[in-house]
């Protein structure tokens, strides 16, 4: 007896503009239908939206997610971690695990790829965690080395830039041309870990697409507005 199915995919993107309409206009126009043996598989969209979920028994109904913004979201982040044996995530929250740079870069160069030279600071300022009351800096900090940011800067030459240990989208980065503006950077940055990385004066800026085991490098433009208009396929 014949059989139809309905299979949806989920659609996480921040960008609503750049690319979620399109591949929803996409499936609504080619409205894909997949027959195998005397099952069809008929697929749908669905737009993930935040909602509170019970953490006990945690299920999704989405065959495949196609997420575009998830890491910048830690509410949906833990949800499809929970039930990343349910689903396929494309682009799934352990790859992600990729914006903590220094693993990465250190990874990296492990296994012969090269890295620009990067040096790892620790946070200027430790106010918030120095000020709680039930906190003893003593079992946080049981050993605080001064440092010569100066002598640091000269080992990784300039211009350099000064950026988070993690995060993206270019968010907290200064480049810096020489040793006083390294400081003047450095005072500014706040509670947050940062590296003090080479600048590449670079011809080309490529960037990977993969799904799976499929990849696909592309040229990439980061002064353009629209994430949509910032791969340029060549």
């Amino acid at each position: 007896m014949p059989l139809t199915v309905e299979k949806i995919i989920g659609v996480m993107d921040p960008n609503g503009y750049s690319f979620r309409v399109a591949f929803e206009k996409l499936i609504e126009f080619l409205d894909p239908q997949i027959k195998v043996g005397d099952t069809t598989f008929r697929v749908r969209t669905r737009r993930i939206i935040s909602r509170p979920y019970n953490v006990l028994g945690a299920q999704t109904s989405c065959a495949a997610v196609i997420n575009r913004g998830l890491h910048w979201n830690p509410h949906h982040n833990y949800f499809f971690q929970m039930v990343a044996h349910q689903t396929y995530l494309l682009n799934d929250m352990l790859s992600f695990t990729s914006i903590k740079k220094n693993p990465s870069y250190g990874q990296m160069y492990e296994l012969g790829l090269h890295i620009p030279r990067t040096w790892a600071l620790p946070p200027r300022d430790y106010g918030s965690i120095l000020k709680e009351p039930n906190v003893d800096p003593d079992l946080i900090f049981p050993e605080h080395e001064s440092f010569d940011l100066s002598e640091i800067g000269e080992k990784v030459g300039y211009p350099a830039f000064l950026k988070p240990q993690d995060g993206g989208g270019w968010e907290g980065v200064v480049k810096v041309n020489d040793a006083e503006e390294l400081h003047a950077a450095y005072e500014r940055s706040g509670e947050r870990p940062m590296n003090l990385q080479e600048a590449i004066d670079y011809r080309e800026f490529v960037r990977t697409v993969g799904i799976g085991p499929q990849m696909l490098p592309m040229h990439y433009n980061a002064t353009a507005k629209y994430s949509h208009d910032r791969y340029l396929r060549s």
